[in-house]
C-alpha cells in the first residue's frame, strides 16, 4: 500500500568552497549567495565570476534545485 506521506528535503545550507577554483588560467570566483524565495519559485543560487590572468571574462549562475 502506497504512502501519502511526503518528505521533506532538509534545510539548504550554502557551502563555502574549499580552495581555489581554478584550471590553469581560468577561475571561479564566487561574488554572490541569493537564498530561495518560494513565494516567487525561487531556489538558493550562487553567483560567480569567471576571470582568466584575474581579469573579469564573464559570469556563471548556479541555482541549487529544481
Amino acid at each position: 500500500m502506497a504512502s501519502n506521506l511526503k518528505m521533506t528535503p532538509p534545510p539548504f545550507e550554502f557551502l563555502e568552497p574549499e580552495g581555489a577554483l581554478r584550471d590553469v588560467e581560468l577561475e571561479l570566483v564566487l561574488v554572490q549567495r541569493h537564498p530561495a524565495d518560494p513565494a516567487r519559485g525561487w531556489v538558493p543560487s550562487y553567483d560567480f565570476e569567471l576571470r582568466i590572468d584575474g581579469k573579469r571574462a564573464g559570469q556563471i549562475n548556479f541555482r541549487a534545485g529544481d
